[in-house]
């Protein structure tokens, strides 16, 4: 055989080979509400949602946040993990480091599957100071029951904090002079 019939009869499949075909188990993971506003003191939660996946056995969850702006207070699993029938298990590792400013948040599923669309976990948070703060997804795993990974893509959130609004000082003598 010549070397150009040889050459003819590789390149395509070499060619197949060369691309990338994406993941059909791919999730994705947001953030709802993507953008919000709050004002100084205020509690908020936000959940971590996952589009359709079908066998969800496993989450592990690293997001940041501005800690000059917020702190985080807790976490609650979802119903993607937590489902209906079942025990499940989720932890937060503290964060070690001084300003505290990521969630490692891990939950499993014992017995049975999850599955989404649905909430994977509920992240609350305080705000402190005026100005804009986010919440960015640092790090994500999702697995299935053979915990073959689910390659998510995550996207984080913005928070608009508002400060205290100023009012004008009502004195006795002002009001008594407005209603006369």
């Amino acid at each position: 055989m010549s070397r150009l019939a040889l050459i003819l009869l590789c390149a395509p499949a070499l060619l197949l080979g060369a691309v990338a075909v994406p993941n059909p188990r791919a999730a994705s993971l947001t953030i709802a509400p993507a953008e919000t506003t709050v004002t100084v003191g205020d509690s908020f939660t936000l959940r971590v949602l996952v589009d359709a996946v079908p066998d969800l056995k496993g989450a592990d969850l690293v997001y940041g946040y501005t800690p000059a702006r917020l702190s985080f207070t807790s976490a609650l699993m979802g119903g993607a993990l937590a489902g209906i029938g079942g025990s499940s298990i989720d932890f937060l590792l503290p964060d070690v480091t001084a300003p505290a400013d990521s969630v490692i948040y891990d939950a499993a599923r014992l017995t049975g599957t999850g599955s989404g669309p649905g909430v994977v976990v509920f992240l609350t948070f305080a705000s402190h100071t005026q100005g804009n703060a986010t919440v960015n997804c640092l790090s994500s795993d999702l697995r299935d029951s053979n915990n073959a990974p689910l390659d998510p893509s995550c996207a984080g959130a913005l928070i608009h904090i508002l400060g205290p609004v100023p009012t004008l000082a009502t004195s006795w003598t002002r009001l008594k002079a407005r209603y006369r």
